[in-house]
Parts: structure tokens; C-alpha cells; sequence
């Protein structure tokens, strides 16, 4: 139905930049995305901008020139500004929102620049495992959505990479929630003699680059996990061993879209995904 609330928009939304709204709901993986939209439009020469969420704000601080090239702040926002209508589902797919070209030109533009090694780490791991906890486990209408048996998928997970790369000397375990990998995780030190928990993490940015920086990494369902692999596998010039699960969220209709296709992926556990 038409309104003349949708007429008026119609109409006064007439400007010459068109902007993306960077929902509240967005994580900081979830955020890439868009901004690897705005990035790609940009590029074709279009005058198009993100608008910054509360949510957005810790992150833009450390990745300035992310911020200040291809977002503007909540009161820039102009009333003549076209809202781009672009859908979530259309921005993350491997190879059909975006190329290998693009993602590797926007990380090497925007994340490389800033990604110092963090203070917690002095050595590269040759294996990081990154277990996303959170509102996927402590909120029941998310954990109904993206909760999975992670000690059983990490099990199966440690058993492809060392059927690929065997004794690995180093593991690394960077998580939201170190004291549940810590009391559930023990098993991992049956594939390796150094295992070690990211206690000494300073938050969420830390944990990205520690992930960012290893050489191999065994993610869980998390797009922040996937941005830290992608960044992990340009580094290593394509060499990281990378294992991630086909799900994503239920309903699960098959892989997840936003893998890389060079990925070692786990398309199903015996049993189930089900915790």
C-alpha cells in the first residue's frame, strides 16, 4: 500500500549520496560486510556512505581510515540521503556479492594498515582455534538460532587437520568465554604439547588480531571468525589451513554462503549440529 509517508520519501530522498544504515543488531564481522558494499560501490564511482551505529563506533576508532573513507557519523545523516535497500542476504556470498579481488583489495586498504600485533602474543601459533560463545549460548531465542555442539565439532575439526597436518606445536584457543573452553576444551591437549588459552587478551580487538595473525585457524559459525580467517589466509599468501562448518543458522539450508571455497569445510557432524 502507499502511504503519504512513502510518497514524501519518494520525493525529498532526491540527494546525491545514497547511504547504507549500519543496523544496531550488526556485529563487528556482520559491519565488514556492508562496508565491503559501500567499498565496492565506491569504487564503480558512486557517491555512497555508511551511517555509523552506536555498535560501530569502538571499532571505527581503531580503523580509521575505514571510518573516515567509507562512513560518516549519525548527525551527517541528511534528509535528502537515498537509503540504499540493499538486503542483508545480498552482501555476504562468496563470489556472487563480491570477488576474491574486492575482499582482498578492502582488507589490504582498510584492515591491514591497522592490524599491529597484539601485546598477548609474541609468537605465531600454528594453530588457533576461535570459539564464538556469547548471545549465541546465554540468549535463548539466539542460542535457538546458531547454537551448535562446539565440543563435538572441534573434536571433528582437530581430527581433519591433523589427518592434514599432524603434531601441530602450538595451539591457541581465543574465545569470548575462556572459562567454558577452559573447563570443556581440555581434550585439545591431546593434539598438541603446547596449549595455550588467550587469557591475557585485552577484548574483542585483541582477539581479532590474534586470530588474524595465525598461521592455521579452526573457526566456529562466526562471521567475525570468517573475516579474521580471511585476513589470516592473505597473509599467509593463501597457504592457512582454514576449517570451518557448513552451518551457519537454523534453519539450516545447506553451506553457508560466506566461506571461502578454499576452506576445509565440515559439511555435517554424526549425529547432527544440535547442543
Amino acid at each position: 500500500m502507499v502511504t503519504v509517508r512513502s510518497l514524501v520519501r519518494r520525493v525529498v530522498r532526491r540527494g546525491p549520496r545514497t547511504v547504507v544504515l549500519l543496523q544496531e543488531w550488526a556485529g563487528f564481522g556482520n559491519q565488514l560486510y556492508y562496508l565491503l558494499h559501500v567499498y565496492r560501490r565506491q569504487r564503480a564511482g558512486e557517491n555512497i556512505k555508511a551511517v555509523r551505529s552506536r555498535a560501530s563506533e569502538p571499532w571505527m576508532a581503531h580503523f580509521a581510515h575505514m571510518r573516515d573513507q567509507l562512513t560518516i557519523a549519525p548527525e551527517e545523516f541528511h534528509w535528502s540521503d537515498r537509503i540504499d535497500p540493499t538486503d542483508w542476504d545480498s552482501l555476504g556470498r562468496f563470489g556472487v556479492d563480491y570477488s576474491r579481488e574486492e575482499l582482498q583489495s578492502f582488507l589490504t586498504t582498510f584492515i591491514l594498515p591497522s592490524l599491529a600485533r597484539p601485546e598477548a602474543e609474541s609468537v605465531t601459533p600454528s594453530l588457533t582455534v576461535n570459539v564464538r560463545r556469547g548471545d549465541y549460548y546465554w540468549n535463548p531465542p539466539v542460542r535457538g538460532k546458531f547454537s551448535i555442539d562446539q565440543p563435538h565439532y572441534l573434536s571433528v575439526a582437530l581430527e581433519r587437520y591433523t589427518s592434514i597436518r599432524p603434531h601441530p606445536e602450538h595451539i591457541l584457543v581465543v574465545s569470548d568465554d575462556q572459562d567454558w573452553c577452559e573447563a570443556r576444551l581440555g581434550f585439545l591437549e591431546g593434539y598438541t604439547h603446547n596449549l595455550r588459552f588467550a587469557r591475557d587478551s585485552a577484548g574483542p580487538l585483541d582477539d581479532f588480531t590474534l586470530v588474524c595473525r595465525s598461521q592455521d585457524l579452526i573457526i566456529t559459525n562466526s562471521t567475525f571468525s570468517m573475516w579474521a580467517a580471511h585476513v589470516s589466509s592473505l597473509l599467509n599468501d593463501g597457504t592457512s589451513l582454514v576449517i570451518a562448518p557448513a552451518f551457519i543458522t537454523r534453519p539450516h539450508r545447506g553451506r553457508c554462503e560466506q566461506l571461502d571455497p578454499r576452506w576445509s569445510i565440515i559439511e555435517d557432524l554424526p549425529g547432527g549440529w544440535d547442543s
